[in-house]
């Protein structure tokens, strides 16, 4: 039983890091910040201002996974700290 309350207790203290889920999952899929700039039609700087922030809008995940190659719920996870 203590187990199971520690673990909830991990789980509530974890915080997401944008910045994190996006290097990660560009990393596991290859692509680099010039490819998803090009795929996501903006520019490097752009890209660069992505990697750079610990939070991003729900709205910009689920663009950038589907311009990234990988699902949602796997970036959140690789953000997950």
């Amino acid at each position: 039983m203590k187990s199971q309350k520690n673990k909830r207790a991990k789980v509530m203290e974890s915080h997401f890091n944008f910045s994190k889920g996006l290097k990660l999952s560009m990393r596991k899929n290859g692509i680099t910040p010039s490819e998803l700039a090009d795929r996501m039609n903006v520019s490097r700087q752009s890209v660069s201002n992505w990697r750079s922030r610990r939070d991003g809008k729900l709205s910009q995940i689920k663009d950038l996974s589907k311009a990234i190659g990988c699902d949602p719920v796997e970036f959140v996870k690789d953000a997950i700290e």
